[in-house]
């Protein structure tokens, strides 16, 4: 409590003020007024609850509105003197600005004594919380922490409002250590020679570890790492050893019982080799354990899984995933390999498609496509043997066969398409001959042949053009030109013939034939027609007729006693009559009237 000072001061200055001094949400503050309020100067002061005096430097008249926890009060001074006020205590119960302390943690066993500061400021209630709950029972300024936690306390004052004091974290309070600590080894007592073990013991906070070994060798002191709680060795010696670790953490102390490890057996390691990392669907990999024992069972694991069956020493893999195999001596010697990750990749797609018929004429030809892709290669074949240089997305096919597309991804799998069958229709035969000479004066003619096989049709051009009409494997042609036939087979292949040059070189008044002994009489003629044959047997003649547009016409005719041909009545119109004898022939111009 602080004291009155009063130094020649006409009357004792105070605080006066009105209400309560417990302060709440309702109540927020308290406003002081320094009586006599017409003195000269006024220095206020505050005393926290940390103990700490602070001057309110910024307040220089009477009155003061006070709205934290502490003790307030107020130095006056007039022309007779100065005088202090009474000390005010306030209390609020809504910041949190409250000191509490706590033991040292790190060195206090099972416990940790925690209390609200009080040695300015006593409050009314009090309730203490761990890790925001309530602790039953827990209503003093003083609790004691025997689990770790976050702790914090909510205070009262008159007025009815809590707060909750800052809080402190307690990491771990200090145990007793157990009477007993067990020590454990990682791979049993019995393990093989060369074989790495750990030996560990529990955790305990704030515990220190000191490793010894007593047998075959003597040391006080093992490395270890962080947290220090067990010791690891790469491998052991034929015979035993024996080990102890001494656990203290400022309470108490412990030593483990000795520990015995035993080595017996012959060295055991194991590796997986694979003839690839990776493979293609369909495809397979090949992988061996490898060992430096003999006589050693195997069984084959899969992501850590048993394979069912898989107990060779080779292992042929089908699908993707993490391998490792375990081997063992038939008795307490053992190896796993680590993992041989294998991957698979899928193959491409493979298709065609064309772009037209896969059916077509000779000289002809189809574009084949495949699927693209742009990690994508390609290879074309035809009847199963790779097409030089078709390593493209497209194929121009030109002949017939059966075509594949073999794609190839940047993993190296590859797929083939199916079939896609090509078929190349033959062009017909388009060969033209002349029966006769093709130059003859004006009224003449020349019969024109072309092939004569079945199922053929024909189109007569002169000098390119298409003759009308002129659609069998003959023509008669009476005019110069260029005579070619477009010969068309069954399947729609079609195929210019060679050419022909005719030419009417002479005009006569005559009646124009190819030998000058043979005529016909009377001619023009509307009856009929005799040609004299003069001394050509009639047995070795054949003959054919044709009108002007070298369509073939069927006719009768007659030998008579005088070894003249005789031919009946024709339609009206013009015609070319040619009569061969051996490797001879002669064409005969007929003029039929009504």
């Amino acid at each position: 409590m602080l004291c009155l000072l009063y130094s020649n001061f006409s009357k004792a200055a105070y605080i006066n003020y009105s209400g309560s001094t417990d302060l709440c949400i309702t109540n927020p503050s308290v406003t002081f007024e320094a009586i006599p309020s017409n003195a000269i100067n006024y220095k206020w002061y505050f005393e926290d609850v940390y103990g700490h005096l602070n001057f309110l430097y910024t307040v220089t008249g009477n009155s003061y509105t006070a709205w934290k926890t502490g003790y307030y009060y107020c130095i006056v001074t007039d022309s007779s003197g100065t005088s202090t006020t009474q000390s005010v205590m306030v209390r609020q119960a809504w910041n949190g600005e409250f000191a509490w302390d706590y033991q040292d943690y790190n060195t206090t066993c099972d416990h940790n004594a925690l209390h609200v500061n009080t040695s300015t400021i006593a409050f009314s209630s009090y309730q203490w919380i761990k890790n925001g709950q309530i602790i039953p029972g827990a209503t003093t300024a003083y609790y004691t922490a025997t689990t770790p936690g976050f702790y914090n306390c909510w205070v009262g004052n008159t007025c009815g409002a809590d707060t909750s004091t800052y809080g402190f974290n307690i990491p771990f309070i200090i145990p007793s250590l157990p009477s007993s600590i067990a020590l454990t080894s990682s791979v049993g007592n019995t393990i093989c020679v060369q074989t790495p073990y750990t030996l560990s013991v529990p955790y305990f906070p704030g515990a220190t570890y000191l490793w010894g070994q007593f047998f075959p060798s003597s040391s006080a002191i093992l490395n270890t790492a962080p947290p220090y709680t067990s010791y690891t060795s790469s491998s052991g010696s034929p015979g035993f050893a024996v080990y102890r670790c001494s656990v203290r953490n400022g309470c108490s102390s412990r030593d483990t019982p000795l520990d015995t490890i035993w080595f017996t057996g012959s060295t055991t390691s194991v590796s997986v080799q694979s003839t690839a990392n990776a493979f293609c669907a369909g495809d397979s990999v090949k992988l061996s354990a490898v060992s430096p024992n003999t006589g050693m069972h195997y069984q084959w694991k899969e992501s850590g899984v048993d394979i069912p069956g898989k107990t060779s020493k080779d292992l042929n893999v089908l699908s993707a995933g993490d391998y490792s195999v375990f081997v063992t001596n038939g008795g307490t010697c053992s190896a796993t390999s680590a993992n041989q990750v294998i991957t698979r990749y899928s193959n491409p797609s493979a298709t065609i498609s064309t772009q037209g018929s896969t059916t077509f004429c000779s000289g002809d030809s189809v574009l084949l496509t495949g699927n693209s892709g742009s990690t994508l290669s390609y290879q074309w074949t035809k009847n199963q043997i790779a097409i030089p240089g078709a390593n493209s997305l497209n194929y121009t096919a030109k002949t017939a066969g059966n075509y594949r597309l073999e794609v190839t991804n940047s993993h190296g799998c590859h797929r083939t398409s199916s079939v896609k069958k090509i078929l190349v229709n033959s062009l017909p035969t388009a060969s033209i001959s002349a029966l006769g000479s093709t130059s003859f004066c004006q009224g003449g003619s020349v019969m024109l042949q072309g092939p004569s096989t079945s199922g053929l049709s024909y189109q007569w051009k002169k000098n390119g053009v298409a003759l009308a009409l002129a659609n069998t494997n003959q023509y008669l042609a009476s005019t110069a030109g260029y005579y070619r036939c477009l010969v068309t087979n069954i399947n729609g292949c079609s195929k210019l013939s060679n050419s022909i040059n005719v030419t009417v070189p002479c005009r006569s008044e005559e009646m124009l034939s190819s030998s000058s002994e043979l005529y016909a009489y009377p001619n023009p003629s509307s009856t009929g027609f005799k040609i004299s044959l003069n001394e050509i047997s009639a047995s070795e003649i054949t003959t054919q007729l044709f009108d002007i547009a070298g369509r073939s016409i069927n006719f009768d005719f007659n030998i008579d006693e005088n070894n003249d041909l005789e031919i009946g009545k024709l339609p009206a119109g013009i015609y070319q009559l040619v009569i061969r004898s051996g490797d001879e022939s002669s064409v005969v111009s007929l003029v039929a009237l009504d």
